[in-house]
Formats: C-alpha cells, structure tokens, sequence
C-alpha cells in the first residue's frame, strides 16, 4: 500500500508541477498583452519620438518574451509526455497487482467518491475499471450501519497518519455481500481532502474456512 500511496502522491505532484506552467504561460501571455496595448497606445497617442523609439525598445521585449514562451511551451509538452508516460507506467504496475487497489476523492466528507481503480479493484467488486470512477464509496458496502462506523471512526484515525486495517461486509455490484480485508492510508494525513488510498483483498474464501473449522472444533467438542 506504501508504493500505491507514493505512486498516487507522484500523479499529484505531477499535477500540481503542470498547473504552475500553466500559470507561467498565463502570466506570460498577460505580459504580452500588455506590452501590445502599451505599443498602440504610443501608436495613436504618443508623439513622433515616442512613435519612433518605443516600439523598437518594444519590439525586443517582445521578441524576448515569444522566446521565452516558446520555451515555457516545450518545457510544458515535455513535462505532459513524461507525466503520461508516468502515468502508463503506473498503471501497468497496479493493473498487475493481485489486490485491488483504489484512489478515494475525499473533499467532500459527505460524499466520498471514487476516483481511479486498478483492474483487480474493479474485479473484486464485479465492475468495469472504467465505470468505477464517481461511483459512491458507501455503494461498496453491504449496509448503511456498516459504513456509517466507517465514515464516524475513519477521519481521525486516517489524520493521525495511521494505515487503517479492517475485515468488513461489502458488496459486488449486484448486491451480493462478501467479505473484504480494507486498508486505508490518507495521502496527507494533515489534510485529508487530498484523498485516501485504499486497498482490498477478498476473503470471502478464508472466511467461510474459518467459520467450517470452528463449527468442527464445536462439534468435536459436543462429542467429547
């Protein structure tokens, strides 16, 4: 769960690193503007000498500033192609993952959502991998009591920075209930609208061995 939880906490970082370029290119496109409203403004209103003189000094500026906004472009291409194919590598790795693996969008505490799954998730669960995003965390669980425990205990453990481990009664997507071992682990515990990682495995099989052994052991005890 470390690596998935660090392989999501790259796509992050990944996204936050594209938003400021995206930024810089705004910024550099509001400079441009600017430096041409200034150029017509010395156009239509200016003397001759200034008519004359600032739209050459202008003019380098200009120049200046399409380089570096070509530049800020590449880098920004080059950053998109290597964040996809980041991207397609983690996905490949959770894809080949035994145990489903789940990236939870908490922002809005009432109403949790799922955001990406890998392909054991979506298998565990009876779904397509990609008809699980949005779909609603409490639509996994086998009852509304069940997931109310959840959503009261959860938060404040996941804020300590603690990898929540539990055995609970979820749900396929045909209603069908079955056992699960889910663990939880808050991106940032200090500010979990970030997100939580989740990982599931099903038990339903270990379950009902255990159950077999202990009523074999209450026999065996009856017979004695």
């Amino acid at each position: 769960i470390y690596k998935a939880w660090l392989a999501m906490d790259d796509r992050i970082a990944a996204a936050q690193l594209a938003t400021v370029l995206l930024a810089v290119v705004a910024l550099l496109l509001w400079a441009e503007r600017r430096a041409q409203a200034r150029l017509r403004y010395a156009t239509t209103r200016g003397a001759a000498r200034e008519r004359e003189a600032r739209p050459v000094a202008l003019h380098g500026r200009h120049a200046a500033l399409a380089w570096a906004l070509r530049r800020t472009r590449q880098a920004e291409a080059a950053l998109t192609l290597a964040k996809n194919e980041t991207e397609a590598i983690q996905q490949t790795t959770l894809d080949a993952s035994p145990i489903g693996i789940a990236f939870i969008d908490t922002s809005d505490p009432d109403n949790r959502r799922i955001r990406a799954v890998n392909r054991q998730m979506a298998a565990i669960f009876d779904y397509d991998a990609d008809t699980m995003p949005g779909l609603s965390v409490r639509r996994l669980y086998a009852s509304d009591e069940t997931y109310a425990r959840f959503a009261q205990n959860a938060p404040a453990r996941l804020a300590s920075g603690e990898v929540l481990r539990d055995e609970v009664v979820m749900q396929r997507r045909g209603g069908m209930p079955f056992w699960c071992a889910l663990s939880a682990k808050a991106i940032d515990p200090d500010n979990l609208s970030r997100g939580v990682v989740w990982t599931c495995e099903d038990i339903n099989e270990r379950k009902a061995a255990e159950a077999e052994l202990k009523q074999e052991r209450t026999r065996a005890e009856a017979a004695s």
